[in-house]
């Protein structure tokens, strides 16, 4: 089970992923995502949409 972030933490990293191109955006989650060792890419996803 991964610690989540708090919910200060995921508004504002949606707030600057929907201010981001495409291309930013992909890599920005991609570079969250590693952050986690299990269950990130999901967390992510799910997060970011």
């Amino acid at each position: 089970m991964i610690e989540p972030y708090t919910q200060d933490i995921e508004a504002q990293m949606q707030e600057l992923y929907s201010r981001l191109p495409e291309k930013s955006k992909r890599l920005y989650a991609g570079v969250e995502a590693l952050k986690f060792p299990y269950g990130g890419i999901s967390y992510i996803a799910g997060l970011l949409g």
